[in-house]
Parts: structure tokens; C-alpha cells; sequence
């Protein structure tokens, strides 16, 4: 019970920039380490954007970041285990009694508590395209009690422990039914060391230019372009009738539409990490986050009012956006260069 992120009525505000493989791994964070001084240091994976192509597709999906670096030094795993059914349940179990707090990763269909949830018998949507994380906490003789954040739940299905909002409450014989498609668990391991050097933090530089500098590359017979050239693109095939908001995106089952807007929504989240502790590039970060806002907004309203094709409006978005991430990685060239001992340690 000792997992907490209401405060009265009020969420841990951070929560809402997380996704949730990023979500259990800061849960765990602020239980055992309490007082976490710029927490933007700890999540640094969605760093840039990045658009999916192949010679067929002129648009095939839209990333913000494939990689997640930042698990890399302050977490290594500690165990792990893939499974299903009963057996799955009894290993959960025997985790939680060995005093471990383990993420798991289950089909989430069958989850009521997840806003995907679909039914307890869902079989329609692939595991591969399903996945979902959040943090289990105890069990006892009919439940577990998990903690999720409230970003990925459906509320009116959510059951907390009396003496906790945040801490959920799930039958053992729900969580069977996601199980017996598959189950995941993964026990995390705090490196101390690198969490108390102060100088790990600029290691998300690396991370940004190395991705920016990769402007083009092959991966699986498709093509990628980054950052202020994913922009770019963007901008082009707007310019010449490529693309639409209602094309179907078969990657995710959704609208392009649909696909912009939550990748968009994704990176303007992590930039507000960055932002709430990096004042080096406080005003570039938060013309960025303005941007954003904006041109999300912009797309949202388009497609609500059946306006499909790209205008010139949408075009400034994307070229102003690429812009600025060129201001943006200009100013990292420029923290770098002025830290060069964060980057020899």
C-alpha cells in the first residue's frame, strides 16, 4: 500500500508524460528512492520523431523513437519469464511472496481495467499489436493488486483497495483469462551507481544527435528518415497529394489521423520532461511544445470536420517543426561542446 500517486484528488502530475513501459519502472523509482530531484533525467527515450517508408508506401507508420536507452544504465533485469495460463499465475505469485515487484506484460483485451479492454474471451486483436505494462504490488487468496497509471485505464471499471486509490484490485481469475493468450514478467534491478552520478543526464545527447545524424537508414525493407528530415518529409508528401487523414494505417488499425496525433502527442510529452529541468534549452523547448500543441490540435479539428487533405496551414506546421529541430540540435551541439568531461566519464 505503499504505492502512491494520488494526493487527495490530484494525480502525480508527471504520470501523464509517461508511456507505460516507462510508467512501472518511475513507480518503482519513487517508492524506493522518495525524493526524485529531476525526474526528465530518468525517461529520455522518445527524443525525436521518425517516419516509416518503403518504395510501395509513401507513408507507413510514424515513431517517436524505436529505442529505449534509457532502461540501459539505471535498470538491468534481475529475471524474467514468458509463459501462460495457470502456470503463469503461480510464478506471479511465487514472485510477489519472494518480496520482488514485478512489471507484467499481458494481452490487453482482456483486461477490464485497461481502456482496451474489448471482453474477457477476446481473441480478435494479435498479441503482437496488444501489449501493455503496469506494476504488481501483492496478492492474497482471490486477487492481486496492481498499480497502473490512469493515462491507459477505463475508469469505470477500475476497482482500488479500500485503504488506496492507487492501488487496484483484480481477481486472479480475470487476470487468468489475459494469460492464457500470454504472460510476461519482468523483475527490475535499480543501478544505484548510475543513478546518483549527475552526469549520466547528458547522455540523452548522445542519444538525440546520434538518432538526428541518421537522417536515412535501412530496416527491414523499409526506410526511415528522422527528426528534422522526418518533418520534412512529412511536409513534401502533403505538398504533392500523398497522403491523407483518413488513409488507413495497417501498422496500428488506425487512421492516419488517428496514428499523428498520438505519436505527436507522445513526443510533445517528453519534451515537457526535458523542459521541466533542462534550462539550457528552455526557450527552444517551449516554442517546440507550443508547436506541437498547436498543429495537434490543428489535425485533430481537420479530421473531426471531415477535412482530410493536408492545406498550406498544416505545411507551415510540419516545416516550422522541422526547423526547430534543427534550432534544437544546434543547441545540443552547443551543450555538448561546453560538457565535455559528462561525455568522457
Amino acid at each position: 500500500l505503499n504505492y502512491v500517486y494520488y494526493e487527495g484528488e490530484v494525480v502525480d502530475s508527471f504520470f501523464g508524460l509517461l508511456t507505460c513501459n516507462e510508467f512501472p519502472l518511475y513507480m518503482i523509482l519513487k517508492l524506493k528512492i522518495r525524493n526524485i530531484h529531476m525526474p526528465y533525467n530518468l525517461f529520455v527515450n522518445d527524443t525525436s520523431v521518425f517516419v516509416k517508408y518503403s518504395n510501395n508506401i509513401k507513408f507507413a507508420d510514424l515513431l517517436v523513437s524505436p529505442k529505449f536507452e534509457f532502461n540501459d544504465d539505471l535498470f538491468t533485469k534481475k529475471s524474467e519469464y514468458m509463459g501462460n495460463g495457470t502456470e503463469a499465475v503461480k510464478v506471479l505469485e511465487d514472485l510477489l511472496d519472494s518480496g520482488e515487484t514485478p512489471v507484467v506484460h499481458t494481452y490487453h483485451p482482456r483486461l477490464p481495467f485497461n481502456n482496451g479492454y474489448i471482453s474477457l474471451d477476446d481473441i480478435s486483436v494479435k498479441p503482437e499489436e496488444s501489449w501493455h505494462f503496469f506494476l504488481m504490488v501483492g496478492h492474497d487468496k482471490e486477487n492481486f493488486y496492481y498499480v497502473d497509471s490512469p493515462n491507459f485505464m477505463n475508469m469505470q471499471n477500475y476497482e482500488h483497495h479500500p485503504e488506496n486509490r492507487s492501488v487496484g484490485v483484480l481477481k486472479k481469475s480475470t487476470l487468468l483469462k489475459a494469460f492464457e493468450v500470454f504472460a510476461h514478467f519482468i523483475v527490475m534491478e535499480i543501478n544505484m551507481k548510475a543513478l546518483l552520478d549527475n552526469k549520466r543526464v547528458f547522455k540523452f545527447v548522445d542519444i538525440y544527435m546520434n538518432s538526428f545524424e541518421s537522417n536515412y537508414y535501412e530496416h527491414d525493407g523499409f526506410n526511415f528518415c528522422s527528426c528534422r528530415d522526418a518533418f520534412k518529409y512529412l511536409a513534401d508528401c502533403c505538398r504533392n497529394g500523398d497522403i491523407s487523414l483518413d488513409d488507413y494505417i495497417e501498422e496500428h488499425k488506425k487512421s492516419l489521423c488517428e496514428v499523428i496525433v498520438w505519436k505527436l502527442n507522445f513526443l510533445y510529452a517528453n519534451r515537457q520532461i526535458y523542459l521541466s529541468g533542462n534550462k539550457d534549452l528552455h526557450t527552444i523547448l517551449q516554442e517546440d511544445i507550443k508547436l506541437l500543441y498547436s498543429m495537434t490540435n490543428e489535425i485533430r479539428n481537420m479530421y473531426g470536420n471531415q477535412e482530410y487533405e493536408f492545406g498550406d496551414e498544416i505545411i507551415s506546421y510540419f516545416e516550422k517543426a522541422a526547423d526547430i529541430e534543427q534550432a534544437l540540435y544546434n543547441s545540443f551541439c552547443d551543450l555538448k561542446s561546453k560538457l565535455p568531461q559528462a561525455f568522457n566519464c
